[in-house]
């Protein structure tokens, strides 16, 4: 187990841990996120399960680069005055970012919603289908959808749907999704779906046929 320390927006953040397990120290996070008490929203914000006291004595004695900061409160135990620090995760790094009023941490907020927003999108739902997100299986199904196809083949597969939806409307040529009439935004991304799936299938399969032309063609028999 390692110590490194991150500087954020002017502020030292202690991390612990090694390879893909990294814990904070939760004092530096909170300060660090503007929180006038810093114990109190920890325990307010991060669950039990994302938060641990940690000795870490041997730790600071192997990182010898590494000074107390004032930052930081650290409080002993009653054994040999070994170091304990209360560390949290990195689920419980976002937890208190949510739960922040500085900008930087509402602009994460927000960029976060636009994330969600677009797995809300691939699984084909309404704005008012918003709380289907919550949904467990709907959200491994959104995320099995778009990890399994790469960024140059989501952009083929918009390109598709958006190809898909003019001809199903009669438009002579294809129209972007800004565009769209609010009759085509309705059926645009259960079609988008179809596209997706349809292209890890033939990827999966090994199989050989045009995605494009198979969407449209059963789009058009529909519309018959």
């Amino acid at each position: 187990m390692e110590l490194r320390v991150e500087n954020w927006n002017g502020h030292d953040i202690r991390f612990i841990g090694d390879g893909d397990n990294w814990k904070a120290v939760g004092y530096d996070v909170a300060t660090a996120l503007g929180y006038r008490e810093p114990r109190h929203a920890i325990q307010a914000h991060v669950d039990e399960k994302d938060r641990q006291l940690i000795n870490l004595s041997s730790v600071l004695n192997q990182a010898g680069t590494v000074t107390d900061s004032s930052t930081v409160k650290r409080r002993t135990t009653l054994r040999g005055g070994s170091p304990v620090m209360l560390v949290i995760s990195e689920f419980g790094i976002y937890s208190l970012v949510f739960s922040s009023h500085m900008d930087q941490a509402k602009q994460f907020q927000r960029w976060t919603y636009g994330v969600i927003r677009q797995l809300r999108l691939s699984a084909g739902l309404e704005g008012y289908q918003a709380f289907k997100m919550l949904d467990r299986r709907m959200q491994q199904q959104s995320m099995a959808r778009l990890e399994a196809i790469s960024d140059v083949d989501y952009i083929k597969a918009n390109v598709i749907a958006n190809k898909a939806v003019s001809n199903k409307y009669g438009l002579p040529k294809m129209i972007k999704k800004d565009e769209m009439t609010p009759a085509m935004l309705k059926d645009r991304p259960g079609i988008l779906n179809d596209v997706v799936d349809l292209m890890n299938v033939k990827q999966r399969y090994g199989l050989d046929f045009p995605v494009s032309e198979t969407i449209y063609n059963n789009l058009d028999k529909l519309s018959r």
